[in-house]
């Protein structure tokens, strides 16, 4: 019997592991395909195009924040029974079905209407195209969710993967044939229909439209909480954007715009450790010395972080020259100040894990909301003052100080001994290349530099793997 135990238990682990490398290989593929169309994109567009696109995409990533329905499906489905379930997933489609009716109105209308010049030039197709693409983000959201609920994830990462490759070769083929942006929008309208069309087809077997007002109810009264933690995140990675392409123009935004895709894969890259760990930091912190397990894993991943960006700081520049039009090069100077941003973000997932123990993690929606705030105002300062660099110095405050009172707050629920050594030791070269990349200095000065700091980071990140070579790391936990 022990043994048999012992054989599930293994076979549950590797069914786990499965599941997330789909879900890994799916996120590759979604920011990989985009990443791959930046060279087609970038010149059959024109710059200004190129920039209304982005803030078009940075809409649509704001409606999608605004679904009521599909980030309360995860905890209800645990809390009904399962012959309540078909009710459940009734009431979350009339709630999305409700907001889909009014919301690509709005979009409309704010499109029309709105003072931006950034819209000033759309035509009623560019408009209609992006109100249905925004009514069908909106029904096919708590559909996708409940294809996760129900670990149907062969499924859904097949369904997404069709609808990205779809996308994908829609814009190809538009871009070649010279439809320009209304190709690209017209692509991203039938890819978002069909997989609207599967999702329906794959949970046809166990749907049944009967919704009920209690559950409906309870749903917006959780969700509420999400939507605005949400729109407090939008203001730090989002509305910034809006506000670049508003007062300095399409083409500063298309600039700006693709060197934030270059970081995004930094961030995807790191999103799958970041994934892997987060499904079980809370079981390793019970087991036995687990407080120093955990650290020693955030330890490795602080180390993962420091070689991704690094790798993008040393190979960004040469990669986007290469694939990219002369007239992008302009803004390649930005990248290091956005990349110590995601950088900042990202870390902020390391030392923050002791915020999650409470019952109700408050912590998360005060500090997002007063981050919030503080970037609204860091935005109507320094933007118009300093343009591109004004918004490079705000997100980089704001990320900052969120990590440090995350940090804070943190070891103050859940000490794990980190030594402030340790970490300077690490970081000491990767912030001095960030730094060193923004002043224009000579190829061969920052290419020494660059070496220096990767012997640096290889040379401690030996050290922590191998702890009984400890011959200069006093510093290391």
């Amino acid at each position: 019997m022990k043994g048999l135990n012992n054989y599930w238990n293994k076979l549950r682990r590797s069914v786990v592991a499965g599941q997330l490398s789909h879900y890994a290989l799916l996120t590759l593929l979604q920011k990989g395909a985009g990443l791959l169309l930046l060279p087609l994109t970038t010149r059959y567009l024109s710059l200004s195009d190129y920039g209304v696109l982005e803030s078009l995409t940075i809409l649509m990533v704001f409606c999608s924040l605004l679904e009521v329905s599909a980030g309360a499906l995860p905890k209800f489905v645990a809390d009904y029974s399962r012959g309540q379930h078909g009710s459940l997933l009734s009431s979350s489609m009339a709630l999305s079905l409700t907001l889909g009716a009014v919301l690509p109105l709005i979009v409309a209308c704010f499109l029309s209407w709105a003072p931006l010049h950034l819209f000033s030039e759309l035509s009623a197709l560019h408009i209609a195209t992006v109100a249905l693409i925004v009514w069908l983000m909106i029904l096919l959201q708590p559909l996708l969710m409940w294809l996760r609920i129900q670990q149907q994830v062969l499924p859904f990462c097949c369904l997404v993967g069709a609808q990205t490759v779809l996308q994908t070769c829609g814009t190809l083929f538009a871009l070649t044939q010279g439809y320009g942006l209304e190709g690209i929008l017209m692509a991203s309208l039938v890819a978002h229909g069909c997989a609207l069309v599967g999702a329906l087809y794959l949970i046809w077997p166990e749907f049944l439209y009967r919704p009920q007002t209690r559950i409906m109810q309870q749903t917006l009264g959780y969700q509420w909480c999400l939507i605005l933690a949400s729109l407090a995140l939008f203001v730090t990675h989002g509305l910034d954007r809006l506000l670049l392409g508003q007062w300095m123009g399409a083409e500063t935004l298309a600039r700006y715009g693709i060197l934030i895709k270059l970081a995004e894969v930094v961030a995807v890259v790191f999103g799958v450790v970041e994934t892997w760990w987060g499904a079980r930091r809370f079981r390793v912190l019970k087991e036995h010395n687990g407080a120093h397990k955990v650290l020693q894993n955030h330890l490795n991943m602080l180390y993962f972080l420091c070689f991704l960006l690094l790798g993008a700081l040393m190979a960004g520049p040469a990669l986007l020259q290469a694939i990219l039009p002369e007239s992008y090069h302009a803004g390649l100077n930005w990248l290091p100040g956005i990349l110590l941003a995601i950088g900042l973000k990202m870390a902020t997932s390391i030392f923050d894990m002791g915020c999650y123990l409470a019952d109700k993690p408050v912590w998360l929606s005060r500090i997002n909301i007063a981050t919030a705030a503080l970037a609204l105002l860091l935005y109507w300062f320094l933007i118009p003052l300093y343009q591109v660099w004004g918004l490079l110095l705000s997100v980089n405050l704001i990320y900052g100080i969120r990590l440090m009172v995350f940090a804070w707050l943190s070891q103050k629920f859940m000490p794990l001994g980190w030594r402030p050594a340790c970490l300077l030791n690490l970081l000491t070269p990767l912030l001095g290349a960030l730094i060193i990349s923004v002043f224009p200095v000579t190829a061969v000065y920052q290419s020494g530099c660059y070496v220096i700091a990767f012997i640096w980071i290889c040379w401690g990140g030996l050290l922590h793997l191998f702890p009984h070579v400890r011959l200069l790391n006093r510093a290391l936990p």
